[in-house]
């Protein structure tokens, strides 16, 4: 079971991949992004001692009876929508590219609940 360190690790790299398709690939941009606050959510959780199994739904179930912030939830599964809607709806980039400023703004939420939670076990 990946540990805190490990999803933190791969948060980062999913943030350094999203620098270099953020341009011109809007729904990578937006789908690295909800990659990275997976990371980060599971990060946190394993922080708590609380590890999620590997579908999306366990996760978000777990931060429900967890104590997650209920804001920073519904910002997650926006992002996690958003994510969804540009991976599966292929919509243009002209659609797309507002989607990308709205992913990184919900990250920022998320990264600012997050880090300050995990930062001193990292």
């Amino acid at each position: 079971m990946p540990s805190l360190h490990d999803h933190h690790t791969q948060a980062k790299s999913n943030l350094q991949f999203m620098e270099t398709v953020s341009s011109q690939f809007p729904d990578w941009a937006i789908t690295s992004r909800y990659y990275a606050a997976v990371h980060l959510v599971r990060a946190c959780l394993a922080s708590r001692g609380a590890y999620a199994t590997n579908t999306h739904m366990d996760v978000r179930e777990l931060l429900e009876r967890t104590g997650f912030d209920r804001k920073v939830l519904l910002e997650y599964r926006i992002l996690e929508s958003l994510s969804r809607t540009a991976r599966y709806e292929c919509r243009p980039f002209a659609v797309l590219q507002p989607n990308v400023l709205e992913a990184q703004k919900l990250l920022e939420v998320l990264e600012a609940y997050i880090l300050p939670r995990i930062q001193a076990q990292l």
